[in-house]
């Protein structure tokens, strides 16, 4: 019986023995029985006296000692013959994306929700013998504050969803992780980073106006507020205006907002949607300010980031305001 080369998990092992006589002539034409595990198959010798059988790697990762066998029964000419092998089983790759909740409100459990996919080699394993995903969520100031976990249950072969409703969150933005642990089956895929915005239907407005003057001339207005109904999305308006460049004006317009989040007891509120950047639509932005409560000497800031449809940033403005004011207004 030959060595098998190492394989993934659930990947095709071809098992190869070779059958000869005492003068190490081929034997064709004879039954070899092969095991490996609980699977049992057979194979007739060729003229060669090599019969090969396929069978499934089934084990975690590691070796296993004499895992794989080969028998020869023998006939009225042979004696019987067995050999045994050992298997090197490696992890089987895999991806992970999270299919969770983006937004949510603090009276909603949140959706924690992630997919988990196999490599598409043809040759499925059970995903669920990954274990578990775990969800670690993350506060602004990057605090963890929650750690959640729920089992992969397989939906189709090669393919499996962990989900957990975790209880509600404080109005706030938040990062959750996702990840895959260390287990026997899987190896780690990269972990994925997703914004989470949690937001009070009831938690206020926010207003205003003035100017930016570090690295040049802005200006800004807003005024965003949630509706009085349900879904209780934001409305308001908002336009950003950059005259650093005389010759090219940049000029944001919001055209929809996605949420308005005012945390308990901070200066500080997000607000996110879908803009123009001059005249052209289908870019997003998010909107960050702070309300400091000076009048005379503006200590408010506002941080301003556009993005295209691919995600990529294509206008920034961070700064102190130079004038003018911003007001967040709690209910």
């Amino acid at each position: 019986l030959e060595e098998p080369v190492p394989v993934q998990y659930s990947d095709p092992i071809v098992a190869r023995a070779v059958l000869r006589d005492d003068s190490g002539n081929p034997l064709a034409d004879r039954e070899i029985n092969f095991s490996l595990g609980a699977e049992q198959g057979s194979a007739v010798t060729g003229e060669d006296g090599v019969a090969q059988w396929t069978a499934v790697a089934g084990f975690p990762s590691g070796t296993h000692p004499d895992a794989l066998s080969a028998d020869f029964a023998g006939d009225y000419q042979y004696l019987e013959s067995r050999d045994r092998s050992d298997l090197q089983v490696l992890k089987e790759s895999a991806s992970l994306s999270y299919e969770g909740s983006y937004l949510s409100r603090v009276d909603t459990p949140v959706n924690l929700k992630a997919e988990l996919r196999e490599e598409d080699d043809g040759s499925p394993g059970d995903v669920a013998a990954a274990g578990a995903v775990a969800f670690d969520i993350y506060n602004a100031q990057g605090t963890l504050v929650r750690q959640e976990t729920a089992a992969v249950v397989e939906s189709e072969p090669g393919r499996g969803i962990a989900e957990v409703a975790s209880p509600p969150l404080p109005a706030g933005i938040y990062t959750v992780r996702t990840r895959l642990p260390e287990n026997p089956y899987y190896i780690s895929p990269p972990e994925v980073s997703t914004e989470l915005a949690v937001y009070d239907p009831q938690g206020g407005f926010i207003t205003g106006g003035g100017l930016l003057c570090e690295g040049g001339l802005k200006t800004f207005a807003f005024v965003v507020r949630p509706s009085s109904a349900e879904p209780w999305l934001p409305k308001g308006h908002l336009v950003f205006v950059d005259h650093t460049d005389f010759r090219r004006t940049r000029r944001i317009s919001a055209t929809g907002f996605a949420w308005l989040v005012i945390p308990n007891e901070e200066d500080i509120a997000y607000v996110a949607g879908t803009c123009t950047l001059d005249g052209q639509p289908d870019y997003i932005f998010n909107l960050t300010v702070e309300d400091k409560g000076c009048w005379i000497f503006p200590q408010d800031t506002l941080r301003l980031v556009v993005k295209n449809a691919a995600g990529a940033i294509v206008y920034e403005a961070h700064s102190t305001i130079s004038g003018g004011n911003i007001k967040i207004q709690r209910n």
